[in-house]
């Protein structure tokens, strides 16, 4: 016969278990009470604390999910799913010791996951210990060759921060091979077929990052000054509209209709332009554009 505590233990794991069913659904309120019903038979339920967890991570209750990842840490130091979630928290705080202790520990309970090693790999770049995301990225690569956002990330890594184009153009052309949908993939080889002054393989690129994703208002700008190198004035104009028609507030597409128009000279265009990308870049913080749109203007 089973004691009180082993059918307390199983009625809550029928609450969870319920819970799970509803959240499938996305029925949050009744997975909610389920959960709630879950602890309220059995405090002691790691499993009813990192669901109810996840649900409030969902729902972007960070606190309440917080609260609920330490309680099943707590009850389970082993439990892998609540150390990731809430590093994750952690990392969208900017508390970055916090998440990186979390990483660390994802790391020591399965230290083959190649993907926790990308994960703190991009935690140590947001921290700029850039020789350890290297690291972590590199080893990634080394428990999985086929792993696609190892290598996109090591790229990235050696475009931002290296400026070393063959690298990070292997490293792209690697990830492309992999995953031929990594869509942002794209449009970073794209820039660096800019810098190569490779235009057509630019465009070609652009195009595809377009294809995958129409509301990119950056591949339009990258693909409007792949058109502007080209000499192309109407489809570089063409694309910096399409830009802003994404994203009103890209300032950067302002300042490039603008410079394009005074070299047009449609001077008044120019400066309407220039103004308005100004303005942008001054609401944005962005205090060395701005001043480099003024010098501009100041001269014509």
């Amino acid at each position: 016969m089973n004691s009180p505590q082993q059918l307390r233990e199983q009625e809550a794991n029928v609450y969870c278990n319920r819970g799970v069913l509803y959240y499938d659904l996305k029925q949050w309120e009744l997975a909610l009470a389920n959960y709630n019903k879950a602890i309220q038979v059995n405090p002691d339920c790691f499993l009813a604390y990192r669901v109810r967890g996840v649900l409030y991570y969902d729902l972007k209750q960070w606190e309440l999910a917080l609260a609920n990842f330490n309680k099943a840490i707590q009850l389970n130091p082993d439990c892998h799913l609540a150390y990731t979630i809430r590093c994750d928290i952690y990392k969208n705080q900017q508390k970055w010791e916090l998440a990186l202790g979390d990483y660390n520990k994802v790391i020591q309970l399965n230290p083959d996951n190649a993907d926790s090693y990308v994960e703190r790999g991009n935690l140590y770049d947001d921290m700029k210990k850039w020789e350890l995301a290297l690291d972590d990225y590199n080893k990634a690569i080394q428990l999985n060759p086929d792993l696609a956002i190892a290598y996109y990330n090591r790229g990235l890594f050696y475009y931002n921060h290296q400026q070393k184009w063959e690298l990070a153009l292997g490293d792209y052309n690697k990830a492309i091979q992999l995953n031929p949908d990594l869509t942002q993939t794209y449009a970073n080889r794209g820039l660096i077929y800019c810098n190569q002054q490779k235009w057509e393989l630019a465009l070609a690129d652009f195009n595809k990052a377009i294809q995958f994703n129409p509301n990119d208002s950056v591949a339009y700008l990258n693909r409007g000054l792949a058109y502007y190198n080209q000499q192309k004035s109407e489809l570089a104009l063409n694309d910096f509209d399409k830009a802003i028609q994404i994203n009103p507030d890209l300032a950067q597409a302002y300042y490039n209709i603008g410079v394009l128009y005074c070299q047009l000279k449609d001077k008044q265009k120019g400066i309407k332009n220039l103004q308005q990308a100004a303005i942008l870049f001054m609401t944005q913080g962005n205090i060395p554009s701005y001043e480099v749109v003024m010098n501009l203007l100041n001269r014509l």
